[in-house]
């Protein structure tokens, strides 16, 4: 599979005019942004971009995760997250209401709520400059993901909601 989709899919580089050899076999090209955003639709976080900071459960990639090997880097944070039940934060993509496009790091807070629920990881508009989404990493607490839930994020006061229910 792509990263960009769970479809199966296969991301090429090619020399200028390549891709006309490549189309005569029945391939589509996509461009750059077009398959970003449809990246960002289907929720696949990518390296270095969205999971850099962030540990695997945290991008609920946890089905990755492989218990019956050896050590491995980062394991005391998701043996830790494990025995809590839950992460810290998770990653979810936003749709953002409004026109202007947020900064990477920017805070957003629950709306109904002035405290700080997550922020800003990645930011995407797609093509046609009529949507922007968000992969945002969110505080992992019952009263966040409720409010989340109900009302959405705000950032400079354009409201922000969740794809999916968190």
């Amino acid at each position: 599979a792509s990263f960009r989709s769970r479809e199966i899919g296969l991301d090429t580089l090619l020399e200028d005019g390549g891709h006309n050899q490549v189309k005569l076999l029945g391939a589509a090209k996509l461009e750059i942004e077009p398959a970003e955003f449809l990246r960002f639709e289907a929720g696949i976080p990518a390296f270095p971009s969205e999971l850099r900071d962030l540990s695997i459960i945290e991008a609920d990639l946890g089905a990755a995760i492989s218990s019956s090997k050896g050590c491995y880097v980062g394991q005391e944070v998701v043996e830790r997250s494990t025995a809590l039940g839950r992460p810290p934060r998770l990653l979810r993509v936003f749709e953002i209401a409004g026109k202007s496009l947020p900064n990477p790091g920017d805070n957003l807070t629950a709306l109904g709520g002035g405290a700080t629920a997550g922020r800003i990881v990645s930011v995407c508009r797609n093509p046609n400059a009529s949507r922007i989404l968000a992969f945002i990493s969110v505080k992992n607490t019952p009263e966040i993901v409720e409010a989340v839930n109900a009302a959405g994020l705000e950032i400079d006061g354009q409201k922000a909601l969740p794809l999916v229910k968190m």
